[in-house]
């Protein structure tokens, strides 16, 4: 008997075992013995700032996998809804263990910003699972809100909110319109523009929000137009909708009940006309040589 107290790698090899019996004399038995090592795995995001340029089109390096000295080599794979593309490396170390890395690359967008990214390891029967949260840094995308298309003459109490999805956040906000300088009463306080007083025709216009954040500049707009009155749907529009099925209905009735009448009429008069009809038969009797009338009644 052969005991291995420590397994290490170099223990791996042929091993016999030689034993004479007598008479036949001396035999051996062979025994090949594998050593397979576990590796060790884990991953690391990129040390760089990952940023979104616009016209960007190169891939670059945002994580990396490891599976470190494993025998036999264990399988490297990505989990994610990125759309970017991996690479494999296999290093072979003196020890007989192998290192599988996995560099995984995109172009950085905005689209990307707050998205997992899982490495995934099998070895055998084992599975090694861990992810990180991509951060990428983007310029301001801009809306603006409070606009309903209902501002009215003599309205209070209106305003425009510019809304920047950026990365990191937008620190600086500038209001402009299309014209240049905003209309009178019109104030602006960082990221919202209030409309003091009551509307009136000169607040009409395009009015135009910058974003800054550390990455860039980015700009929206919106068309804001006055109406004289306030738009709400009229008791008679709403009634003629209400009224639009009925009158469908009655169509159709009205149409099924003509049709019936139409029938009924032309069979009322096919039975007065069969019931008074008199016609040209003649009433002679033909009588032939045999004695009977045509009607084969005797004479």
């Amino acid at each position: 008997t052969i005991r291995l107290s420590r397994l290490e790698l170099e223990d791996e090899g042929m091993y016999i075992c030689e034993f004479a019996t007598f008479p036949t004399g001396n035999r051996e038995s062979q025994l090949n013995l594998t050593v397979m090592a576990k590796p060790t795995n884990w991953i690391e995001g990129t040390q760089a700032v990952l940023r979104a340029r616009k016209g960007q089109d190169d891939k670059v390096l945002v994580a990396t996998c490891t599976s470190a000295n494993g025998k036999p080599p264990s399988v490297v794979s990505w989990e994610t809804r990125l759309k970017g593309e991996a690479e494999y490396q296999e290093i072979r170390n003196p020890n007989g263990t192998v290192t599988v890395i996995s560099r995984y690359r995109l172009v950085p967008s905005r689209e990307a910003h707050r998205q997992s990214l899982a490495c995934i390891v099998n070895y055998h029967l084992d599975r090694f699972r861990e992810s990180l949260t991509l951060n990428v840094q983007y310029e301001p995308e801009v809306t603006i809100e409070g606009f309903d298309g209902n501002w009215y003459l003599q309205r209070t109490d209106v305003k425009l909110t510019c809304k920047a999805d950026a990365n990191p956040p937008a620190t600086e906000y500038h209001w402009t319109t299309l014209n240049g300088s905003l209309p009178k009463g019109v104030e602006a306080q960082n990221r919202t523009l209030f409309f003091r007083g009551p509307i009136n025709y000169s607040l009409a216009g395009t009015y135009i929000c910058e974003a800054t954040n550390p990455i860039g500049t980015r700009s929206g707009q919106v068309e804001v137009n006055i109406t004289e009155f306030p738009y709400t749907p009229t008791p008679e529009h709403g009634r003629r909708a209400g009224q639009m099925p009925t009158a469908i209905i009655g169509g159709v009735a009205g149409s099924v009940l003509l049709v019936l009448i139409v029938v009924g009429g032309i069979i009322v008069a096919l039975r007065r006309r069969r019931h008074t009809f008199k016609g040209d038969y003649s009433t002679k009797k033909h009588v032939y040589g045999n004695g009977y009338s045509k009607a084969g009644i005797p004479q």
